[in-house]
């Protein structure tokens, strides 16, 4: 494959042309699309995370079913913050 994506839970597009990948073992991984190159990789702390979200360039979300939210800085692959949603603000699927 092209990608080593067979494990992603979801994808977001980057601007320049970048792909990012959530995967199940609670990373995200950024690629090159035009060389197939991994770009960086950030690792979450907890498993199964279940979204990614690119507010804008510069911030990233990631959510994990643990109830842990984590925001990232996709260009430099820095974590911004960990926060720990309370309980009853979790609603499972």
């Amino acid at each position: 494959t092209i990608y080593d994506v067979s494990e992603a839970y979801s994808f977001e597009e980057l601007e320049k042309g970048n792909l990012i990948t959530s995967l199940k073992n609670g990373n995200i991984h950024i690629w090159d699309i035009t060389t197939s190159n991994k770009i960086r990789a950030m690792i979450g702390i907890v498993n199964e995370i279940s979204h990614i979200n690119l507010i804008d360039s510069n911030t990233l979300i990631g959510s994990y079913s643990a109830g842990i939210v984590q925001i990232w800085n996709p260009n430099h692959g820095n974590l911004i913050k960990t926060v720990n949603l309370p309980t009853n603000l979790i609603r499972r699927t």
